[in-house]
């Protein structure tokens, strides 16, 4: 139930303390199934975003089944749990 912005910042986090307590790796490769994917690609994008040394590390990102331009059941259940909480 996590957005995957929250996702992929906390990846980013884990990455980071993977490669702060292991200095010796060198290569850093990513695959990601549907969901795991955009999580990926969000865990670079922060990781960029704040400078972090795993990122110069990734040598490869690969998805599979990632809804990189949106899933539409994923739209339409973003509507509907905002109407829900609309409600009284």
């Amino acid at each position: 139930g996590r957005r995957i912005s929250r996702s992929g910042r906390k990846f980013s986090q884990l990455l980071k303390d993977l490669v702060d307590n292991n200095p010796n790796i060198s290569q850093i490769d990513l695959v990601g199934h549907s969901m795991g994917g955009l999580v990926a690609r969000s865990a670079l994008f922060y990781g960029q975003q704040e400078r972090l040394d795993w990122v110069k590390r990734v040598g490869n990102l690969i998805t599979l089944g990632s809804p990189h331009h949106g899933a539409v059941l994923e739209r339409i259940g973003n509507h509907v749990q905002d109407i829900i909480a609309k409600l009284p």
